[in-house]
């Protein structure tokens, strides 16, 4: 569990970058 909410923390900042002016979340 905790490693697949790391897994999503990452790929949520990663979107973040990509997508500018992004929530943060």
């Amino acid at each position: 569990m905790g490693r697949n909410y790391e897994l999503a923390k990452t790929l949520r900042l990663s979107l973040k970058d990509i997508k500018p002016g992004g929530s943060h979340y």
